[in-house]
This record gives structure tokens, C-alpha cells and sequence, in this order.
């Protein structure tokens, strides 16, 4: 793939791209680049500490224009695949004489690696107050480099809104996201089994609840040894690290609306697991699972709740389970639905214990860590030994919520995650004590 400099019928310059199979594209417009870019940045918001996330430099109209209307406590980060790859010499080149990309508000980031831009993005945010991010994708570059910002956007821009905290505009996708799976999901909602029917279905058995917490590393072995003892409840992605190690789940909960983590689970997902989703489930993983897959409404199913209204009458009685900023929360609600005695939580770490952020097998490895970057205070929760381990704004939330949620209902839980945080009010003890008690036939202490 070749560069070239060319000239458009306005009089700027515009970029030529002579592929490998001989063919040319230009990489902006060649009649009027301005226009183009005026045109390109017009819909995006221009409000408060905002910052954004351009995904494709070429010459940088777009940039230049985006900085010429937003306002000046602003970010642009600039993402780019490599250095070798970088347009910013032929930017630097073009735009000689005004300077436009010495802005002060300009990030320029260079991949590959996606921890490493996920880690700068935070740190400079939270420096500078930013609290919502909007993301452009300058198409014309993105398609010539799809693999790098198709990862970038699944690995990094997807996922960091819970570890960062932030809003990243996301939302008006996720609602279309939701509102499209539920739709695609009528008949499979339809021929599902009801699952108000399960309601106490497995009263006085035990349960694990497996979160992908690196913690899961450590007892998963014994997890495999001593299966026949429990219900094993998968929380999303936390199936590939079960699967390497020849566990297959009774039951995997999945909550998250977005295709790009089907490919987290579908591939380990076997037909004896049952499936158990919202109505707005990722529509490839329920078409794609060939066992039984059961749905429950959450409390905020809205806006797929107007898709399902019009059908209602049509369709089975559905519980609500709980959904909240982790599946590990509507994988522990299944199992107190079900009516399980004691529960156990593996591998539900609410932290990243040696700055990982995942179990072995677990695809989401590429999760971002969080704290320390912004040269301030890392985030830190406490230890099963009372240290200090780092952790997230959002899971130290989840933590106080646990504290409080698991006092109020008579089921025993306790936490076997034994690299990961403390969870107050309820028991952190090793798996194999928890083991130990129920193989006795003991009722763990209330």
C-alpha cells in the first residue's frame, strides 16, 4: 500500500492510496476536503469537558475541523495503528503553515497495543475532568486498517466504560443494540421454555457461581475434581477459562447486549449448557446455541420492553432477574431463583491481582486494568490479608453493593476468590474450606 499526495478540484490537497491489487482510492474527498470534513463532524457533540476518540488520522480535515468546534477544556485522542504507519508526517507536511496539530487538546496514540492506548486514554481523562467520550471513525482509514480499530473498538472502546467509569456516548447504540436483538430474539422467545418454572427447581443443592477473576486459576482444578458436588453457573466469558479446563457449566448467564462478546463464549458453549439470557441477548449466540436457552426480563429491558409489549400475550411468563455493571450479579440472582442452599463465588476478584485483569482461557484478556495512571491515588480495595490490591471505581462500588445484598436473604454465600478483594458481611474462605463443609454435610454457619 502506497501514499501520494494529489490535488482536489477546490485547490486542498487530498491523499491517494494505491492498494496491492493495483487499485486507487482517495483517502479524502477530491473535489473539497473542508466540505467533507465540515460534513463528517457537523452530528457530533460539542458540549463541556468532553473528549474525543478519532479512530483514522489520513490529513486530518476532519481533526482540524473538530478542533475548530469544540470547546477548548476538549480532548482529541488520535489513534493510529503503528508508527510506521502514522499520517501525522504528511499532516505535519501539509499543514505546515497553520499548525494545527500542535493543539495542546491533540492526544496523538500509537498502537499496537491496546492496553497501553486503554491506560493513556484514562489517565489523561480523569487528569483533565473528562467525563464522556465520543468516538469518530474516520471510515476512508479505517477500512485500510480495519483489523487494528475493529480490536481497538471491541477490546478498548466497548469494554472501558465499566473498568473507567465513563460515558462514552455509547448509550444510543446499546439501545438500538438491545431494541434490534429483541426483536431477532421473538421466536426463540416464543419456543423457550417459560422460566418461571425453574423457580426453586434445584431447592437445597449447592451452587458455584464462576466469575473469570484470576483468582479462578488457582482453584480450578479442584473445581473439575469435585464437580459432581454442585451446580457450576458460568458469568459470561468466564466459560473459556471453565472449558480449558474440561468443566462444562450447568447453566451460563450472559447479560450483555453486544455481538463482539459472542465470540467470548458461543465457541465453548455446548448444547448440555443451558443458556440464560434476557430478551436482549446477543441475537448470534441464541440462534447459534442448540440447548435450551431460557429468558427473564430485567428491570430496565426498555426500549426492547415496547418491542415485547406489542407480543406479550403471545409470549411465556418471564421473571426478572437482576442486571447490574457485572454478570456475576444476575449469575447469583439465577442461583437464588433456582433456590440453591449455599453459594459459593470463584474467580469473582473485583480487582486485578498482579495487574491481570482475567483467568487463563478467559478471551476477554485484553480487558484494560484500571488505577494508578493519572499520577494519582490508585484505586484500591482491601485484601483477603488487609493489603491494598488495585482495583476499579466500578468494582468498589460492586463491593459495597455485595456487602449490603448478601445480608439480606437467608442463602449462604461466600467468597472463595481468594486473590481478589474482600467482600464484607459474608465469608472469604478458601475453596477447598468451603469443600471441606459440604462434603461433611455441613451447613456452613449462618
Amino acid at each position: 500500500m502506497t501514499f501520494s499526495l494529489s490535488i482536489s478540484r477546490s485547490g486542498d490537497r487530498t491523499l491517494l492510496v494505491r492498494r496491492a491489487d493495483g487499485r486507487t482510492v482517495h483517502i479524502h474527498s477530491s473535489y473539497d476536503p473542508q466540505w467533507e470534513a465540515e460534513r463528517t463532524v457537523e452530528q457530533l457533540p460539542a458540549d463541556g469537558r468532553r473528549g474525543y476518540i478519532v479512530c483514522g488520522a489520513g490529513l486530518g480535515y476532519h481533526i482540524r475541523r473538530l478542533l475548530e468546534v469544540c470547546p477548548p477544556q476538549s480532548l482529541v485522542f488520535v489513534i493510529e495503528p503503528t508508527a510506521r504507519d502514522s499520517f501525522r508526517p504528511l499532516i505535519c507536511q501539509v499543514f505546515a503553515a497553520d499548525r494545527w496539530w500542535q493543539d495542546r487538546r491533540l492526544v496523538w496514540l500509537v498502537g499496537p497495543g491496546l492496553r497501553e492506548l486503554a491506560s493513556i486514554i484514562n489517565k489523561r481523562a480523569q487528569t483533565d475532568g473528562i467525563r464522556q467520550l465520543t468516538l469518530l471513525q474516520y471510515f476512508p482509514v479505517v477500512c485500510l486498517y480495519r483489523e487494528f480499530y475493529d480490536r481497538f473498538t471491541a477490546s478498548v472502546f466497548a469494554k472501558t466504560e465499566e473498568l473507567m467509569n465513563l460515558d462514552y456516548d455509547y448509550r444510543r447504540k446499546a439501545q438500538i443494540e438491545t431494541f434490534v436483538n429483541a426483536w431477532d430474539n421473538l421466536p426463540a422467545i416464543a419456543a423457550a421454555p417459560p422460566i418461571d418454572g425453574w423457580r426453586g427447581r434445584a431447592a437445597g443443592r449447592r451452587a458455584v457461581v464462576v466469575g473469570g477473576g484470576p483468582s479462578l486459576d488457582l482453584d480450578i482444578e479442584q473445581l473439575a475434581a469435585s464437580r459432581d458436588q454442585f451446580l457450576v453457573i458460568a458469568a459470561g466469558s468466564a466459560i473459556g477459562a471453565l472449558h480449558r479446563a474440561g468443566i462444562a457449566p450447568d447453566f451460563l448467564v450472559v447479560v450483555d447486549p453486544f455481538a463482539v462478546n459472542v465470540g467470548e463464549v458461543s465457541q465453548f458453549l455446548s448444547d448440555e449448557v443451558v443458556l440464560v439470557v434476557p430478551y436482549t441477548a446477543p441475537r448470534r449466540l441464541v440462534a447459534g446455541h442448540g440447548g435450551m436457552t431460557l429468558f427473564f426480563r430485567t428491570p430496565e429491558t426498555s426500549p426492547a420492553a415496547n418491542v415485547l409489549d406489542c407480543v406479550a400475550d403471545n409470549l411465556p411468563p418471564a421473571a426478572e432477574l437482576m442486571a447490574s455493571a457485572s454478570v456475576v450479579v444476575t449469575a447469583v440472582d439465577w442461583a437464588l431463583f433456582l433456590g440453591c442452599s449455599d453459594i459459593a463465588l470463584l474467580g469473582v476478584d473485583m480487582a486485578f491481582p498482579d495487574g491481570k485483569s482475567h483467568a487463563t482461557g478467559v478471551m476477554a484478556a485484553d480487558y484494560p486494568t484500571a488505577g494508578g495512571q493519572d499520577g494519582r491515588e490508585a484505586i484500591t480495595v482491601e485484601g483477603w490479608q488487609g493489603e491494598k490490591i488495585p482495583s476499579s471505581t466500578v468494582f468498589r462500588e460492586l463491593l459495597h453493593f455485595f456487602a449490603e445484598w448478601f445480608t439480606i436473604f437467608s442463602v449462604k454465600v461466600v467468597n472463595c476468590s481468594r486473590l481478589g478483594a474482600k467482600i464484607d458481611g459474608i465469608d472469604n474462605i478458601r475453596f477447598e474450606q468451603w469443600l471441606a463443609a459440604i462434603g461433611a454435610g455441613d451447613r456452613l454457619p449462618r
